[in-house]
């Protein structure tokens, strides 16, 4: 059975932001998350509103072959903004990841609720932020400018 032309169009759009390097969160807002890396781990901010906690959190490649790189499930602190993809904080993990310049997809699916974040980037992510900042859309952000997007 061939899928509905909105399911296409709704892959196709994605595969597109993703490649394009949009910020694609399927929050009706479209809230932005924030990315680092340091010493070739990734981290994220991901701004949560009062009673939202993290689900799983996945990194994949969006211009090969869609490869799940490293996924990770159940975070010990579901509550916490700041994710370390790869480190010690999850319950179980698949796969493993160092960030080596490459483009990578990353999503972020949070519990209880009906969307989750995302990001698409195809350009180098910054290595030299000033600590407790992230980029986002191309800019350095705070947590509180992040967190001052309104979405809640």
């Amino acid at each position: 059975m061939k899928p509905s032309i909105a399911a296409r169009s709704a892959v196709a759009a994605t595969i597109l932001c993703t490649v394009s390097g949009c910020f694609l969160p399927a929050h009706p807002e479209g809230v932005s998350i924030g990315l680092r890396v340091d010493d070739g781990v990734v981290t994220l901010y991901i701004p949560l509103c009062a009673g939202q906690k993290i689900a799983w959190a996945y990194l994949d490649d969006p211009l090969g072959d869609g490869k799940q790189l490293w996924r990770g499930d159940g975070p010990t602190d579901p509550a916490a903004k700041v994710v370390r993809l790869g480190g010690s904080g999850w319950k179980s993990q698949t796969g493993s990841y160092r960030y080596d310049g490459h483009e990578i997809g990353v999503g972020v699916e949070l519990a209880d609720v009906d969307f989750g974040y995302g990001a698409g980037v195809t350009r180098k992510l910054r290595s030299d932020l000033p600590k407790g900042t992230y980029e986002s859309n191309g800019k350095q952000m705070t947590p509180a400018q992040l967190d001052a997007q309104d979405h809640c």
